[in-house]
C-alpha cells in the first residue's frame, strides 16, 4: 500500500473553531500541512491556529 505524503500541502479548512473542524485541523497540522483556517469569528480560530 502506498503512503501518502501531506507534508508541505496547503489545505483549507472551514470552521475549524471546535468540533471536527479543530479535530482536523490538529490532524492535518500533525501530518505537516500549511493550513489555511478560514471561519467567522478570528478569536475563536486564534486559539486553535497556535
Amino acid at each position: 500500500m502506498m503512503k501518502l505524503s501531506l507534508e508541505n500541502r496547503v489545505v483549507m479548512i472551514t470552521g475549524p473553531a471546535k468540533g471536527m473542524g479543530a479535530s482536523i485541523t490538529h490532524a492535518f497540522a500533525a501530518e505537516g500541512c500549511k493550513l489555511a483556517l478560514i471561519g467567522r469569528d478570528i478569536a475563536a480560530i486564534a486559539p486553535v491556529a497556535d
